[in-house]
């Protein structure tokens, strides 16, 4: 079972997405992340009311998880200082994912090399 469950809600282009600290959780297990999605083109998904913690892994997750379902792209709304990872500033103040980039390992940890 994966690490990340996406739960249907009748009648709306929305679900529930839940992420777990590990795969293979029974379905009452305590989630590391919990958020609604609504579908709002084929290839978009909007998050909202993210709860939790998350870290890469839990992201790349939720990014293939979405990416079988025909998601692109992630959208989302934050408080100053909250930020998603490789997530682009849009005008409107929110900020874009592209999964394709977010599937990639980066290439530089950011670190400066000790000499």
């Amino acid at each position: 079972m994966s690490r990340v469950r996406i739960q249907e809600l009748p009648l709306l282009p929305t679900f529930i997405i839940r992420a777990y600290p590990e795969e293979g959780l029974p379905l009452m297990a305590d989630f590391q992340l919990v958020c609604t999605g609504q579908e709002t083109a084929p290839d978009e998904v909007w998050l909202h009311g993210m709860y939790g913690s998350s870290n890469r892994k839990i992201w790349r997750a939720l990014g293939l998880a979405l990416m079988d379902r025909g998601v692109r792209y992630i959208r989302a709304m934050r408080a100053p200082g909250r930020i998603l990872p490789r997530g682009q500033l849009m005008p409107d103040g929110s900020l874009r994912i592209d999964l394709d980039q977010l599937m990639q390992k980066p290439t530089d940890t950011g670190f400066t090399p000790l000499t």
